[in-house]
């Protein structure tokens, strides 16, 4: 849902970057995996955050810039044993000619608002991750979206809205080569780094048509989608690399939202998995699903099953009954494998998907019950082993995030994911905190 549509304009400003780092190249330093390996271990929690600012460690880089130290301290005491890292393609690397830019200088800000702190593109977010890694590990998983316009197809060919841009049509069959000498070059650049890139996603959300369009060959939602097989051409190709490339490198499926009942331009969660070819759902053990939570999912009874299809987002109860519905397609396909599922984008904001968050109390506390009651319903499944929250700081396009995007303030959820981000391996939920309850 929210789909990196802030990482675009997230990142979009070009300015020099001031950092500390005084040379570039490191040692390779081991990072200890940090996903629990066994059910009883729990749910690892995660968080995407783009500025790497805020991903330091406090234990390698003391000091922060003026006004960043509270917000730092915030996301480090999450202690967040997964961070999710989008690679926004068109951004790297506009210009076929020449190779990815991993050291694009970016102004810091959120949708242009301020406070703003400079960064030097990936290479800095390698840098910062690294700095956690060393501490006590951290595993990134990788997800690559948003094609340039010259890797994109240029002509419509199928049910498309006028209005959609060249590069909401994914990936061009001519074009990935091009997409596997992506994957190839950040592959070098965390080696040079020293960071361990654990997991990779080969798209976002390929079931909706801003990541990959055409849905469907003609308007209707009886037509065949088109979306598992343009994922599959992704898939086999970023595990040729991933399988030709030295250390421990694993696929990790899906990353899809979660639309109910197909429609002419969108893809359903499940109709997208039953499409996928048998080779390409054998090709990994993970899972990844977007879940975001209504947040009015918590009643007097507890949650309700109620599922919104068209906005992809559910209640605690209608987003179980989803990821037993995916588990129960996947152990049916004969892969001999033991899946495991990632939610790996979720959040909790307003009433309407995408829309202003309430600003009362009441309903903050309300939608921090709400999001607890998901965490503590996926932790019980046993087989879904993290959970990522969408975004640390407000994305304004898409308003889920632990705190404001100026940051003058914090949401009950952030003490939420404090509370699940400390507990220890195999411990049951922890308490509500008391910013969530009435």
């Amino acid at each position: 849902m929210a789909a990196f549509a802030a990482a675009g304009l997230l990142l979009g400003a070009a300015v020099l970057a001031a950092t500390g780092c005084a040379s570039r190249t490191r040692t390779p330093q081991p990072a200890r995996p940090v996903l629990p390996s066994t059910p009883a271990a729990g749910m690892a929690i995660g968080i995407t955050e783009f500025n790497p600012n805020l991903l330091w460690s406090p234990a390698e880089r003391s000091s922060a810039p003026a006004g960043l130290q509270r917000w730092r301290d915030a996301l480090d005491a999450i202690n967040p044993g997964v961070y999710r890292l989008p690679i926004d393609w068109a951004q790297v690397q506009p210009d076929p000619s020449r190779p990815p830019n991993w050291e694009l200088p970016l102004a810091g800000c959120d949708r242009d608002l301020a406070p703003c702190w400079r960064w030097n593109g990936v290479r800095d977010q390698l840098d910062a991750i690294r700095s956690r890694q060393r501490r006590g590990g951290l595993d990134v998983l990788v997800v690559l979206t948003s094609p340039p316009r010259w890797a994109s197809p240029a002509a419509p060919a199928g049910c498309e809205l006028s209005f959609t841009a060249r590069a909401d049509r994914g990936v061009a069959p001519r074009a990935l080569g091009a997409y596997a000498a992506l994957a190839r070059s950040l592959l070098a650049l965390a080696a040079q780094e020293g960071v361990q890139l654990r997991f990779w996603s080969p798209w976002n959300e390929p079931n909706a048509p801003q990541r990959i369009s055409p849905q469907r060959a003609s308007c209707s939602a009886a037509s065949p989608s088109l979306a598992a097989g343009r994922y599959a051409q992704l898939v086999r190709a970023l595990q040729a690399v991933l399988s030709s490339a030295p250390g421990d490198h694993q696929l990790v499926l899906g990353e899809i939202a979660a639309y109910g009942a197909a429609t002419p331009r969108r893809t359903g969660a499940l109709e997208f998995l039953r499409d996928l070819p048998s080779d390409v759902v054998c090709a990994a053990d993970v899972w990844a699903q977007h879940l975001y939570i209504s947040p009015a999912a918590v009643g007097a009874q507890g949650p309700a099953l109620a599922a919104d299809g068209r906005a992809g987002r559910l209640d605690a109860g209608a987003s179980v009954g989803l990821l037993l519905q995916i588990q129960a397609m996947l152990g049916a396909r004969g892969c001999r494998r033991q899946y495991s599922l990632w939610v790996t984008e979720t959040g909790v904001g307003g009433p309407v998907a995408g829309g202003p968050r309430p600003r009362d109390e009441a309903s903050a506390r309300a939608a921090c019950r709400a999001l607890a009651a998901a965490l503590s319903a996926w932790d019980g499944l046993g087989f879904v082993r993290a959970a990522v929250q969408y975004t640390f700081r407000e994305d304004p396009y898409y308003p889920v995030g632990l705190a404001d995007a100026q940051l003058t303030k914090s949401y009950p959820t952030e003490e939420l994911w404090k509370a699940w981000g400390q507990r220890r391996p195999g411990a049951p939920p922890p308490p509500l905190p008391a910013s969530c309850r009435d």
